[in-house]
């Protein structure tokens, strides 16, 4: 069973997931079912893009203290990621 438009076009699907999800199974077994009903997954939101999948919205952690920075060199990148994540979401 094929996931036709009106026109008989395959539909496009975008999935957006953020970072710590990208290694879930689940998003390998969604993108799996849509392309065995014939629909595409896209990369990036076009004006092909009939439907956006949308994972759980990630975190922002909150930006880390000067002693925070002191107990974890790697807080404040830890914090821009989430940042990026979220924006990317």
């Amino acid at each position: 069973m094929d996931v036709l438009d009106t026109k008989g076009f395959p539909l496009s699907f975008l999935l957006s997931f953020y970072f710590e999800c990208q290694q879930c199974k689940i998003v390998d077994k969604i993108k799996d079912r849509i392309k065995g009903w014939g629909g595409k997954v896209a990369e990036e939101i076009t004006i092909e893009t009939d439907y956006l999948v949308l994972g759980t919205a990630p975190n922002v952690l909150r930006k880390p203290t000067l002693d925070q920075l002191d107990v974890d060199p790697m807080a404040m990148d830890k914090y821009d990621a989430s940042v990026r994540n979220f924006k990317a979401y």
